[in-house]
């Protein structure tokens, strides 16, 4: 049992890599769309509608898995003064292309001049807005001429790019034990800060190509009302509602996992209760519903005996590829051989990246008399 510990401890040392130290997750700034804008005007708007129609970027120009979207965005402007507004007013998205505004179906808008992108740059600060990512950014000015008394209805057309990234500081389980898979969480964000205040209730409409969960969309802490529909064979469609005074919303989105294949799974260790003895293990394991809730089915052998082992686990993930994850599950081991007889099995299991540490206490309830008690110390490596 020593020899076992020490080993365990050995490998979350090797695991303190200096990539383990040096975990900083890189993180895509957000696609953002600030605005409209219109300084020094008194508008009211009394509702918002962003609409993002999204597909996996696949023809190179954008980052690999990214998602492209098509957006418009309405924006319904009423002039409640009793002076006519002529000015510019300003639209700035980081992180995508095509951007333009239109009016009844026509463009009002276009490129901002050099002075113009300094100006804006510097201005745009304050609301939030990464100057560092000016390259990436689009500006466009535009004519914000509304009689008084008047109303018109704004739209913002453009591509917008949502990159999105996985957390290599926190592994679910198993995703740590086969490394070589595909299809870890994702997250990614979005951000939309209209600039025409007081603004009305926002709507947003999302259809993506993977399943998606809004975590956290919110207009100054007001309620948030979604709900969802299929939009046909892997897309998914999410509508919210944002309410308050100067709704905006900070989205933060999370592909699911519904199911992660895993992969095979061998182990070795011993085996007490009738004795100190080899204990041998092979099998698969995967994920159904959540990264973090497993299956597996093995077979176990102390050399003299056969038995089969469906389990199911809970495990926490893996941080910093140092601190292991923690395991708690519950298991129906069938012996198969050299008679057949039912137990019951708690298993707890320490794991790093590839290697798990586990102990298994099996209960066989009494058979003429007497209740059998077995118990194991594996280590199990997983394979891709």
């Amino acid at each position: 049992m020593r020899a076992l510990l020490l080993v365990a401890t050995l490998v979350g040392l090797v695991g303190w890599s200096p990539e383990a130290r040096a975990c900083k997750p890189f993180i895509p700034p957000p696609a953002h769309l600030v605005g409209p804008a219109v300084p020094d005007a008194d508008l009211r708007v009394s509702s918002q509608t962003v609409a993002l129609r999204c597909r996996e970027a696949d023809d190179g120009a954008w980052p690999v898995g990214a998602l492209v979207c098509a957006l418009e965005a309405r924006y319904l402007v009423h002039n409640d003064g009793t002076a006519a507004i002529v000015s510019r007013g300003v639209v700035i998205l980081e992180h995508g292309a095509h951007l333009e505004v239109r009016r009844d179906g026509r463009n009002i808008s276009a490129p901002a001049t050099a002075a113009e992108r300094v100006h804006w740059s510097s201005e745009a600060l304050g609301w939030g807005w990464r100057a560092d990512g000016r390259d990436g950014v689009a500006i466009q000015t535009f004519d914000a001429a509304i009689a008084a008394g008047g109303s018109v209805t704004w739209t913002v057309h453009a591509e917008v790019v949502i990159e999105h990234f996985s957390n290599p500081c926190a592994i679910p389980p198993i995703f740590a034990r086969h490394d070589g898979l595909d299809g870890a969480p994702t997250f990614a964000h979005l951000r939309v800060t209209p600039r025409l205040d007081p603004a009305g209730p926002l709507d947003i409409d999302l259809e993506v190509p993977w399943r998606v969960a809004v975590e956290d969309a919110r207009g100054e802490l007001s309620p948030i009302s979604p709900t969802r529909v299929h939009a046909g064979p892997w897309r998914r469609r999410q509508r919210l509602h944002v309410d308050g005074p100067g709704a905006r919303a900070s989205i933060d989105l999370s592909r699911d996992v519904r199911f992660a294949r895993g992969g095979p799974m061998v182990a070795a260790g011993l085996d007490v209760g009738a004795g100190p003895r080899p204990r041998l293990r092979i099998g698969w394991e995967f994920a159904t519903l959540r990264p973090w809730w497993i299956q597996s089915l093995a077979l176990e052998s102390d050399l003299r005996a056969l038995t089969l082992v469906p389990t199911t686990e809970v495990a926490s993930p893996v941080l910093l590829a140092v601190i292991p994850s923690l395991g708690l599950g519950l298991g129906a081991p069938l012996r198969i051989f050299p008679e057949v007889r039912a137990g019951v099995r708690t298993q707890l299991s320490l794991g790093w990246p590839r290697l798990s540490l586990l102990t298994t206490f099996d209960v066989y309830p009494a058979r003429a008399g007497r209740t059998e008690l077995r118990g194991g110390v594996m280590l199990q490596l997983g394979l891709r």
